[in-house]
């Protein structure tokens, strides 16, 4: 409960933020901006076993903090995509821009929990309906690196596919 409130508090707290952020340094340097920040919180929970649990709060914080620009910027950026295709085409293809990022988001939030369940799997992770199984520890940094170090590297993959070029007049 407590580290859902340290990561759900501070991303609705910076919602209303990061489109003011955009909109004075651009989008495109938002977005970036907030994948490092949650790259950065996500990665340091890779040391929450060894951390005082105020310092783990605070990369939660901070993980929250870069959720709130990942879900707020995307969705900053897409009319403006669909805007410049149709000036650059004549052509109106909000539908297929659309499409295409619906069933890119699906296949993300599929691959996902996918990864998530190999890690477990080879955490040795026991599965059971009432919690009373006892975890091997390896189950156990099993959890903790599918919730830190897993969704990290995937943001920081994603980074390198911000370009300029790609994202041509988007500010």
């Amino acid at each position: 409960d407590y580290l859902f409130v340290g990561f759900v508090g501070p991303a609705l707290v910076m919602m209303p933020v990061w489109p003011r952020l955009g909109a004075r340094w651009g989008k495109l340097w938002g977005f970036r901006f907030a994948s490092i920040v949650f790259g950065l919180g996500s990665l340091g929970l890779c040391a929450a076993t060894v951390l005082p649990l105020a310092v783990s709060f605070v990369f939660v914080a901070l993980a929250g903090v870069g959720y709130a620009g990942i879900q707020v910027f995307p969705l900053a950026i897409l009319p403006d995509l669909i805007g410049q295709e149709e000036e650059r085409t004549g052509a109106t293809r909000a539908g297929i821009a659309a499409g295409v990022w619906t069933a890119s988001e699906t296949l993300g939030l599929a691959l996902g929990p996918g990864l998530f369940g190999l890690l477990l799997t080879a955490g040795d992770y026991v599965s059971t309906v009432d919690a009373s199984a006892t975890q091997p520890g390896s189950a156990v940094t099993a959890i903790l690196l599918g919730f830190s170090l897993l969704p990290g590297i995937l943001v920081a993959l994603g980074i390198p596919l911000l370009r300029r070029s790609v994202l041509e007049g988007v500010s």
